[in-house]
Order: C-alpha cells, then sequence, then structure tokens
C-alpha cells in the first residue's frame, strides 16, 4: 500500500487566489536613456522640419536649372509713334482711343488750303522754268543768226581784202593806201565781230543748260512741285501700320507740329514676353526649349510658348571717360544674383485682349525630359495660375 504525498488529492488542486489585500507589482520606471531614444514630440517636429528643409533645398537645387521659374515676366510689344510730317491746325480726327486700325488709315487731317497754294505756286514756277527755257533757245537761235551774219561780214572783208593786195601786186599805184587800210581794218572788224558773236551763242548756251527735262531749272520746279505735292498728301496722317490706339494727343483746332509724337499705336500681333532669370537659370536653357505661362490677366489658364532667345549681357554701370569707375559696395558670402532677359515666344492664339504692355506674367521652362522634376513644375505653375485671381 503506497503512502500518498501530505495534502495531495484525486484532483489537481486550484492555485491559490491572491490576496486583495496584497499589494500590486508595478511595471519598472522608464530611465532617462529610454526617454532619449524614444524622443519627445518636440524633437520629432525637429527632425521632420529638418527633413523638409533638406527635401526642399534638394529641390530647388535641381529645379533651378532643370525646369527654371520666373514669376515677374512681363508681356512686351512694339510702339510706333504716329507724328506729323507737317505742321498745322488739325479739321478732324476721325479715330479714338482704343481703336484699331490698319496700315494707311487716316488718323487726322491738317487744314490743306497751305499746302495747296503750295502746290499752285510750284506749278507756276514750273511753267515759268519752261517759258525761260524756251526763251533761251530763242535767245541762242538768234544768237546763231548773228553768228553767221558776222561770218558773212568777214568773209566778204576777207575777198575784198584779197582781191586788193592781187591788184597792188601787180600795180601798185593802182589803189590807194588809204582804201587798202581801210579795207585792212573792215577786215579785222569783222574778224573782231566774229568773236563776239561766238562768245554770245556760248553764253547763251551755258545760260540755257540741257535742253529738255534735265535742264537744272526744269529740275529744280518739278522738285518743288513734288515737295509741295508731298506736303499736301501729309495732311492727311495716315497710321504707320496695323496697331491699337493707345494714345491720342489730337483734338480738332489743334496745332500739330513737325516731329512731335501726337499718338502711339500699340502693335499686339508681334508680342513676346521678357523673363529675368539668374545665372544659375540658365545653364542648360537652349532657344525653342517648351514653356509654360500664367497670365495674370488669365488666372486658371496656361498658355504654352517657346523660349526665343537668352540674353548675352547686361549693363555693368562702365563710368565714362573722365571719371573713376564707381563699384558696388555689395559685401557678405552671398550676394544679389545677376540676372539675364530671356525672350519667349507667345502663342499665336493667345488673345489679344491679353495682350498689354508690361502686363505680369508667371513662366515655367522645360529644359528636357525629367519626369519628377517635370510633374512638380507642372503642378505649381498650375497652383501659381489660381493663385492668380488672389492679384
Amino acid at each position: 500500500m503506497t503512502e500518498e504525498a501530505p495534502g495531495s488529492t484525486d484532483e489537481e488542486q486550484d492555485p491559490p487566489s491572491p490576496d486583495p489585500s496584497s499589494p500590486v507589482p508595478s511595471s519598472p520606471a522608464p530611465t532617462p536613456a529610454d526617454e532619449s531614444r524614444k524622443g519627445s514630440p518636440a524633437q520629432k517636429v525637429s527632425r521632420l522640419v529638418l527633413v523638409l528643409i533638406a527635401v526642399i533645398f534638394a529641390w530647388h537645387l535641381f529645379a533651378d536649372r532643370i525646369t527654371p521659374y520666373s514669376g515677374v515676366a512681363w508681356v512686351q510689344l512694339f510702339y510706333v509713334s504716329v507724328t506729323p510730317q507737317v505742321s498745322g491746325y488739325i479739321i478732324e480726327v476721325p479715330v479714338a482711343l482704343d481703336d484699331v486700325v490698319e496700315e494707311g488709315d487716316v488718323i487726322a487731317r491738317n487744314n490743306p488750303h497751305p499746302f495747296e497754294l503750295a502746290v499752285h505756286s510750284a506749278e507756276a514756277q514750273l511753267d515759268l522754268a519752261g517759258q525761260n527755257l524756251r526763251a533761251a533757245s530763242a535767245g541762242i537761235t538768234s544768237a546763231l543768226s548773228a553768228l553767221a551774219v558776222t561770218r558773212t561780214e568777214l568773209d566778204n572783208a576777207e575777198r575784198n581784202l584779197d582781191r586788193a593786195e592781187a591788184i597792188r601786186a601787180t600795180d601798185p599805184g593802182a589803189i590807194a593806201l588809204f582804201d587798202y587800210d581801210a579795207l585792212l581794218a573792215a577786215r579785222n572788224g569783222a574778224r573782231s565781230q566774229v568773236a563776239r558773236a561766238e562768245a554770245d551763242v556760248e553764253s547763251a548756251r551755258e545760260q540755257m543748260g540741257v535742253e529738255g527735262a534735265d535742264n537744272p531749272a526744269i529740275r529744280a520746279a518739278v522738285a518743288t512741285l513734288d515737295t509741295a505735292r508731298f506736303n499736301l498728301e501729309m495732311t492727311i496722317i495716315r497710321a504707320p501700320r496695323h496697331g491699337r490706339v493707345a494714345d491720342l494727343r489730337l483734338t480738332e483746332g489743334k496745332f500739330a507740329s513737325t516731329g512731335q509724337p501726337m499718338a502711339t499705336l500699340v502693335v499686339d500681333k508681334d508680342a513676346w514676353l521678357r523673363a529675368p532669370m539668374r545665372e544659375n537659370n540658365l545653364s542648360r536653357l537652349e532657344a525653342g526649349q517648351r514653356v509654360e505661362i500664367v497670365l495674370d490677366g488669365a488666372p486658371g489658364r496656361i498658355f504654352h510658348g517657346r523660349v526665343a532667345s537668352i540674353g548675352l549681357g547686361v549693363s555693368q554701370g562702365q563710368a565714362p571717360l573722365g571719371e573713376l569707375p564707381d563699384e558696388s559696395n555689395a559685401t557678405g558670402w552671398f550676394s544679389a544674383p545677376q540676372q539675364y532677359p530671356v525672350i519667349i515666344r507667345l502663342p499665336a492664339d493667345t488673345p489679344r485682349e491679353l495682350l498689354r504692355a508690361g502686363a505680369k506674367a508667371s513662366v515655367t521652362v522645360y529644359t528636357g525630359d525629367h519626369p519628377f522634376l517635370n510633374s512638380v513644375a507642372w503642378f505649381l505653375i498650375r497652383v501659381a495660375s489660381y493663385v492668380a485671381y488672389l492679384n
């Protein structure tokens, strides 16, 4: 018969229940080393901010060169001044501000009466020059006739003298010396008359000049008439080319002075963007690269253009001769970056009402196939297009 252990039974005994009055053991308190490993909330925020700054810095470093951006581009247009070619009082102004005019359209009209009188006077001067030319031609004809008479007289005088000399050779006493001297004097006088008549013919020819339309007097009269007719035509002030009237300083009764601009046309057909960019932005820029454009006047819309040219230089403020150079006083590790103009062609379908000289724009240039940076730039330029609603 086996002996059972004390207190053992056929069934397994339940473990003793804890005494409610006994103290509950607590977990061990965290040490300072454990807290430093986990980090406080402030440290976590600081680390997150540092990581974010590093990411932004890296993005900015690469995006500056691969997807350069400028938020201070502006629209530029050609200006054409409308300047009177002749002075006079304005009698009509058929255009108004903001009108679109084509080349040759009438901007204003000067009083034409004084210039019509100048045309009539020039026509009379041309008629007078023609009359004088005909008179000079008649004078030459008269001088030639006189020359022919004197030459005939000379011929007769020489014949008479030759006969007298022949008679005297055979019979010296047949002709008195007085008569011979008279024949000799007549021959010499006839020669003088011929020389004088020839000089008169030459003088008449010099006074008349070239015959016909090449005559200097005729050409001067024609030039005067052409000038008078041109001035009369210039009393109508016309648009030199297509454009929109942006400035108009003309009104009926105002005196328009020659060479003083009286109106300005903006040629909106030839518009472009001028975007200043830092030197860092230029390392990958090339003409023909794709550009996305946001015009402040059209928020929410994206326009597409192309790089047309990149500025080759900017003014350095060189001192004129005789003066000392003025150097910049900028100091420190970081100086203001130099900026160069980048010219961007606008698309042909850009609404003309948006093309106002000086209109502000933002541009992003895509320098190549860079999916991540291009996507970020694509997103940011569209954000900028909606931010334009707040400008």
